[in-house]
């Protein structure tokens, strides 16, 4: 079972990363709060909904989830990371801001795997915390980087420097045991 794992050049080529950043995606200001009250505002271009947000043939919300799928499939596949269901996929264009980092949270309440893969070189490291939301872990952006971890870690994002972007594909998924 996956607990921590950094992965680089966990994809080998430029994934649409110039069509992200064009007009032909769609991007949506996004602000939530967690349960720290800390408020995390970014970009959010949504592949797969949730389950529970929404039915079953209403969950792909992008022409760029299968291809993404395809490619994170594939990758995983090749990192020997077994793979049951993919809960959730989303690209998250975060810009730069003043706070060390955004909102503490762990995005589903039941059992599953977070992976983040980074799609530029920037600033804004992942951040792991334990139950005291104590810093346990930082993992580097680098780009075609992935970071897995397991889900009932509390996560964040810091921040890229002013005038830059931090772009990632985001996938929860249940791993098969």
């Amino acid at each position: 079972m996956i607990d921590i794992l950094e992965i680089d050049n966990f994809i080998k080529k430029d994934i649409l990363f110039d069509e992200f950043l064009s007009y032909k995606c769609c991007w949506y200001n996004t602000l939530s709060v967690s349960k720290t009250n800390t408020p995390a505002m970014f970009f959010s271009h949504s592949l797969l909904e949730r389950k529970e947000h929404t039915k079953e043939n209403e969950r792909i919300r992008s022409i760029y989830f299968e291809p993404l799928k395809k490619i994170w499939l594939n990758s995983c596949n090749k990192n020997n990371i077994k793979v049951e269901e993919i809960l959730r996929m989303n690209l998250n264009l975060v810009n730069y801001r003043k706070e060390k980092y955004g909102d503490i949270h762990i995005d589903h309440e039941y059992d599953h795997v977070n992976s983040i893969i980074y799609l530029n070189d920037s600033k804004g490291d992942t951040i792991l915390f334990d139950k005291n939301n104590k810093i346990i872990r930082r993992i580097s952006p680098k780009k075609y980087k992935a970071s897995f971890f397991k889900g009932s870690y509390s996560h964040s994002n810091g921040y890229p420097e002013p005038g830059k972007i931090r772009l990632v594909l985001v996938t929860t998924f249940k791993e098969e045991k």
